[in-house]
């Protein structure tokens, strides 16, 4: 969140599968890099809860756990 707030350009990885394929796990595709777009923390379930916008630069797959886009943790107060 510190470098996010001072606009640093941020990356993360993802690690390999345990076959050594580039296949996706929850959408996150194995061995692969992606770009972290922002930070944010939040009060959940009454306590902080960090999170990341994360972008596949391959612009395939995506996220299916919870916080995805069609997660049911998403109420218009954390939309907003």
């Amino acid at each position: 969140m510190a470098c996010d707030s001072k606009d640093y350009a941020v990356s993360a990885c993802s690690n390999q599968h345990p076959n050594g394929d580039s296949e996706t796990i929850g959408g996150i595709v194995q061995s692969h890099a992606y770009t972290i777009l922002s930070a944010h923390e939040i009060d959940y379930e009454g306590g902080p809860f960090r999170m990341l916008k994360m972008r596949n630069p391959w612009r395939t797959g995506e996220w299916e756990g919870d916080w995805s886009d069609k997660s049911h943790c998403w109420t218009e107060e954390y939309k907003a």
